[in-house]
């Protein structure tokens, strides 16, 4: 059985609001925390390559997911979780550089935060 609250998962893997719906917690409740910690993995891999916004950092990941099949299945709010997560355990941070999404407003670009000791 997986701990979820080993450190590579942080404090809380799959975090809901108190606020939230009951709907939110049940969702919250249901994800793995393996394949939580996957995606985050992925998305890691996928900003070290290139530092990118969400938006297309997402679509990045669903056309890998075409070819990896295996990857863990994620929607746009659980993906956004995952962005969240990593940037509160100081893994990724906003690069300070802006580029227009598909909608034509800017976002941020986001990237990783490189380890200095290596």
């Amino acid at each position: 059985m997986v701990n979820p609250h080993h450190p590579r998962y942080g404090s809380s893997p799959t975090p809901a609001r108190t606020t939230d719906p009951d709907t939110s917690h049940a969702a919250a409740d249901s994800v793995d925390p393996t394949d939580a910690w996957d995606v985050k993995q992925w998305i890691l891999f996928l900003l070290y390559s290139r530092p990118d916004t969400h938006e297309s950092t997402l679509l990045r990941y669903r056309g890998m997911r075409v070819a990896k099949p295996d990857m863990p299945d994620v929607s746009d709010s659980g993906f956004r979780t995952r962005c969240s997560e990593l940037v509160k355990a100081g893994r990724v941070r906003d690069s300070g550089k802006r580029k227009p999404l598909r909608s034509g407003r800017n976002a941020i670009v986001w990237e990783i935060v490189r380890d200095p000791h290596l």
